[in-house]
């Protein structure tokens, strides 16, 4: 605020930062569900039929009080028209016009029809091969409408949120053998073929086979390929994003007083959709075993391997810049060339004007958009184990568990890049940069007839932050040589049902049942980890189920 403002009395030009003084904050949502769902059963000849009809919509406003428009606060500031020392020394009327209009509705719609046939035909040696066939279509829309001042950027500290608009259909044909090829050796092989209106088409197999030697001891193994489609926001994102810093190779000249600007200038970066993205694609494997010692009991090991390809990433605002000339042409928009621009450039020696080549005009957006191109892979051990103790008059109990150790979890973002787990080529591996090493749950469960009951404990191992001693979560960097840690965390849910009505079930629990916060991660702008944190704390919740016959 300069001196000579009405409101100053300190003399001197003064730098304020304060909260606006709003009437109210928060944040305000609404929101609407409607599903439905119908399924049709016939039995014709030895095929069973299932047809499966269904719609399901969600309607919501989602609305920002407290927030204020930018360049008209300013305005009000220059003008004398707003006081922001001191508590709320404006009336009423001038609050009210320098509040924004801060809200998004959204609208999100689905609906799809499935068919599957089931039959036995034939016999093997280890009995009757098992086969199913199916067809589903789906179409898929959703509506992101912000207000138009958060459209364009209006709204103090907040930045760009551009709208979504777009839908999809797919269509899929799949068909599935159950193999008994001995009374010791069972075979799966199976196929499904999808065809998506933006993102084309994809077909993945999967073989898998189960050898039972014993009993009590069963080996089995799969292979399998998939795919993940984009999603509608990753097609159809207008953008959204805000103001940072960027070197633009076509006007930064170091030494220059006016294209040296340039080097690190202020630009409107975009993280937006791309219609032209294919679907991530993996290939899968495992090996595994299930031993039963002794009755009732039994534990399992499985080692798994992933490889997933044409990841979907975001472009950064340098690779953009780089391919102005090239494929990213159209994610890049820049002002007209000013006057300035040609009087300094006039001004340059031929050597500086090789250097910066042909006079464009300065930044003015760049569309930071998404591409396919990262890989990762990943692999490690899940094991189980269940215990089932059946009483005379108390019902039966079950004691399980079950856990995953990732061993790597290696990530390359270009295809010559070596696989790295974190950051700026700092190597390191699962259990550090973002990815938990041990993931289990631990519970007992109660069955006595119409009644049950089941407690479990979610445990999440801890991982490290990123090791980049520049950012500041990394403040301690030489103190913890390793990188800060986000700490483990072990939650309890605890539910209940009751079948005793006819065809009725009710439901009934309690998550998070001693109201744990999430760990704190420093790196977050959350103050969590929202993969593997929730800020909702304890919720109960209950349903009712009715099965018609």
């Amino acid at each position: 605020m300069p001196a000579n403002n009405k409101f100053n009395t300190y003399g001197v030009p003064v730098r304020i930062r304060r909260n606006f003084q709003a009437a109210e904050g928060g944040n305000g949502t609404d929101v609407n569900t409607l599903s439905a769902n119908l399924s049709l059963i016939a039995q014709v000849s030895d095929w069973e039929l299932t047809t499966t009809v269904g719609h399901g919509q969600e309607k919501g406003t989602t609305r920002i009080y407290g927030s204020f428009m930018h360049d008209k606060l300013q305005q009000y500031l220059t003008e004398g028209k707003y006081n922001p020392f001191g508590g709320n020394h404006n009336s009423a009327q001038i609050i009210n016009e320098l509040s924004a209009d801060h809200y998004t509705n959204t609208s999100t719609a689905t609906d799809f029809v499935k068919f599957n046939a089931t039959t036995e035909l034939g016999k093997l040696p280890g009995g009757p091969i098992g086969v199913a066939v199916g067809a589903e279509y789906k179409r898929e829309k959703l509506e992101y409408d912000p207000s138009q001042a958060w459209r364009d950027g209006a709204i103090g500290i907040y930045s760009v949120l551009r709208g979504i608009n777009g839908s999809e259909s797919l269509s899929a044909v799949y068909a599935e053998a159950n193999l008994p090829l001995l009374k010791t050796l069972e075979a799966n092989v199976a196929v499904r073929h999808d065809r998506y209106q933006s993102a084309g088409n994809t077909t993945n197999p999967k073989v898998g086979i189960i050898y039972r030697p014993l009993d009590t001891l069963m080996f089995r193994g799969t292979y399998s390929t998939a795919f993940r489609a984009p999603t509608l926001s990753q097609q159809f994102n207008d953008g959204r994003g805000g103001f940072g810093s960027s070197r633009d190779p076509k006007r930064c000249l170091e030494g220059n007083v006016h294209f040296t600007q340039s080097c690190d200038g202020s630009v409107l970066s975009l993280l937006s959709g791309s219609k032209d993205l294919k679907p991530e694609n993996a290939k899968m494997f495992n090996l595994g075993m299930v031993i039963e010692p002794i009755k009732n009991t039994s534990f399992g090991l499985t080692y798994w391997n992933i490889k997933w390809n044409d990841r979907v990433e975001s472009l950064d605002n340098d690779t953009v810049l780089a391919g102005e000339d090239g494929p990213y042409k159209n994610n890049v928009t820049r002002y007209p060339i000013s006057d300035d621009d040609r009087t300094f450039y006039a001004a340059l020696s031929a050597a500086d004007k090789a250097k910066l080549g042909p006079l464009v005009g300065k930044l003015k957006e760049v569309r930071a958009g998404l591409i396919n191109r990262s890989k990762v892979k990943t692999d490690g051990f899940d094991v189980d184990g269940s215990i089932l103790w059946k009483t005379d008059t108390n019902g039966k109990f079950k004691f399980f568990s079950e856990a995953t150790f990732t061993r790597h979890y290696d990530s390359v973002l270009l295809p010559d890049d070596p696989y790295i787990n974190c950051p700026n080529n700092t190597a390191c591996e699962a259990g550090e940069y973002g990815t938990p090493r041990v993931l289990a749950k631990m519970g007992v469960s109660w069955d006595r007839a119409d009644w049950s009951l089941t407690t479990v404990a979610n445990y999440t191992g801890a991982f490290k932050v990123d090791r980049s001693p520049t950012l500041t979560n990394n403040s301690y960097y030489d103190q913890y040589a390793e990188g800060l840690k986000i700490s483990s965390s072990t939650l309890i849910d605890v539910s209940g049902s009751y079948s005793g009505f006819k065809d009725l079930t009710l439901r009934a629990g309690i998550n998070n049942l001693f109201n744990k916060d999430p760990a704190f991660d420093p790196a977050s702008a959350l103050g969590y980890n929202s993969s593997w944190g929730n800020p909702r704390g304890r919720y109960l919740y209950v349903s009712a189920s009715y099965r018609f016959k």
